[in-house]
């Protein structure tokens, strides 16, 4: 696994967690409360040091499509959302956002409800949230690589800033949306280290402004950021979709065999005409002789 994911079953540091009540359809025994309890006290203690966690409950409630409350309602390719800091809902029959599976998910709405506690007011952006949210609870795919690689080559990656509207996307977009987000959070660990985010939504608390932040903290404005950003994804990504997309590969290869083929013919059919016409040539030539003769 990559070094800059988290991942699940992150090491528990207290028995100071807050109290996690598991409701609706994914039973006790299958998704316990104390899992997400452990992983709540780490991922508060990694994102803001130093300070004791909220233990105020938090309410997971676990439900199905068709037994959808009256309280929530989440994009058609979502898999979970978090409602301000205290509650998490979880579908247990979704196909989400790229094709992440339940306890992820799962931990990933957690990740949200911790920084709206550790950072209470501040104005995260989307992409920032998200991408958290994805390295901390372990999301990794190789269609999110696919997805990206597909946007570099048609010159259609979205702006940082334009993943705020994500929950007003259609599936593919919000793909991309979301795939952007973890690579940029990748980015900026892998570039900078996990410290520096901290310090980066330190620094956004005392100013209010995330760009400000990172300005402060590595010395970056927002567009020499995501210019930075871009140049990661595109020296790394941007023939992924050749090999990791089977129907291309196949076609690539058969595009291939063919251009192959008609160059052969090609070639074999220039040097016929030109032994063809050496061959006349010497027909003629051997005819001039002869009339001189």
């Amino acid at each position: 696994m990559n070094a800059l994911i988290i991942g699940l079953f992150l090491p528990v540091f207290s028995l100071s967690a807050a109290t996690v009540r598991v409701e609706g359809e994914f039973t006790g025994s299958e998704m316990p409360a104390e899992f997400l309890e452990s992983q709540y006290d780490s991922i508060y203690r990694l994102i803001l040091p130093g300070k004791n966690p909220d233990t105020a409950t938090i309410t997971a409630i676990f439900y199905s499509e068709k037994r959808r409350g009256d309280n929530f309602r989440l994009p058609e390719w979502g898999g979970g959302g978090c409602l301000g800091k205290d509650t998490i809902v979880v579908r247990v029959d979704p196909n989400p956002f790229l094709n992440q599976d339940f306890f992820r998910i799962s931990v990933h709405e957690l990740v949200h409800c911790i920084l709206e506690r550790a950072y209470p007011g501040i104005a995260i952006p989307r992409w920032m949230h998200e991408g958290l949210a994805m390295m901390l609870s372990g999301e990794v795919s190789v269609d999110e690589h696919l997805v990206v690689s597909k946007a570099i080559v048609t010159h259609s990656l979205l702006p940082l800033d334009a993943i705020d509207s994500v929950n007003l996307f259609p599936r593919v977009r919000a793909d991309l949306a979301y795939a952007q987000s973890h690579l940029a959070l990748a980015f900026l660990v892998k570039t900078y280290s996990m410290g520096s985010l901290v310090e980066i939504l330190q620094a956004t608390r005392s100013n209010g402004n995330i760009w400000a932040g990172i300005d402060t903290v590595i010395g970056l404005s927002q567009k020499e950021f995501e210019t930075l950003y871009r140049s990661y994804l595109t020296e790394r990504y941007r023939l992924v979709f050749l090999v990791a997309d089977t129907y291309l590969f196949w076609l690539a290869l058969a595009l291939f065999a063919i251009v192959g083929i008609l160059l052969s013919v090609l070639r074999r059919r220039t040097k016929l005409a030109r032994m063809m016409r050496e061959e006349k040539e010497e027909e003629e030539e051997e005819e001039e002789k002869e009339k001189q003769e």
